[in-house]
């Protein structure tokens, strides 16, 4: 369980691979689903970067049922935009602030994101770990990952958050 309020921010960056017969989209859900019926303690807030949802969720179904309705056409993209969003939307609340970004493919055309998020954290809020969680080959030791199976997210997420 979580000791103190947590505000989490998830930016999803992955493709439509096929992972153990599902694709790995489908198992990051079914992940994060799983985190939060396990962990959440009622108190924590939780953001699914959206380019239309603009508002932190405080309640534990609604934020089930954004992960559950989140879709991709797997088509990769520049993720300065999705990452600037969830931080300033998670930033001004109260609580441990994570940032975490979880792909299956972070390469050179998206580190420059990365590490820009990580310069606009240390200008404007410092308290905001920024934690990235690489599923597969796909994604450049450059960004300093956490790399694990996508069964294995939930339990890496009880670990880091």
């Amino acid at each position: 369980m979580f000791e103190e309020s947590k505000v989490l921010g998830i930016v999803i960056d992955c493709s439509l691979k096929h992972v153990d017969g599902a694709r790995a989209i489908d198992s990051v859900k079914k992940q994060l689903i799983q985190f939060v019926q396990k962990y959440d303690n009622g108190e924590n807030l939780f953001y699914l970067y959206n380019p239309n949802l603009t508002e932190i969720l405080n309640q534990r179904g609604l934020f089930i049922s954004v992960v559950g309705n989140y879709e991709t056409d797997g088509v990769e993209f520049n993720l300065s935009d999705p990452l600037k969003q969830t931080f300033f939307i998670i930033e001004k609340h109260y609580g441990i602030k994570k940032l975490v970004l979880i792909t299956d493919r972070l390469g050179e055309s998206n580190l420059y994101s990365v590490q820009k998020i990580k310069n606009i954290i240390a200008r404007y809020n410092p308290e905001v770990e920024f934690i990235v969680i690489g599923l597969g080959q796909n994604v450049s030791e450059q960004a300093n990952p956490i790399m694990v199976k996508v069964d294995e997210l939930c339990k890496t997420l009880q670990e880091v958050v």
